[in-house]
């Protein structure tokens, strides 16, 4: 048991059988968390809004290659019905 650690938050003194425990109680636990995230939110500012473009650009290639396969599988059904080749618009 690691005693007399003192509460990075409320600056109380406290036991614990935890070697790298930092807070006394379960409020300060939270608070010290919530000020980790804000420090890191200011260390990395853009983060987000470089994960949520670099999210819209994957999911754009994902939407696009499906209507290329959904084109590719309609072009092929023509094929088969129509007994010969597809021909496309660009030829």
């Amino acid at each position: 048991m690691k005693k007399g650690i003192i509460c990075d938050i409320c600056g109380t003194k406290f036991d614990s059988k935890i070697n790298n425990a930092k807070y006394c109680s379960d409020p300060c636990r939270k608070e010290g968390n919530k000020r980790k995230r804000e420090a890191w939110k200011k260390r990395n500012p853009d983060y987000f809004i470089k994960a949520s473009k670099e999210h819209r650009r994957k999911q754009k290639l994902i939407k696009e290659e499906k209507r290329l396969e959904h084109s590719k599988a309609i072009k092929r059904i023509i094929e088969q019905q129509t007994g010969g080749k597809f021909i496309d618009e660009e030829i």
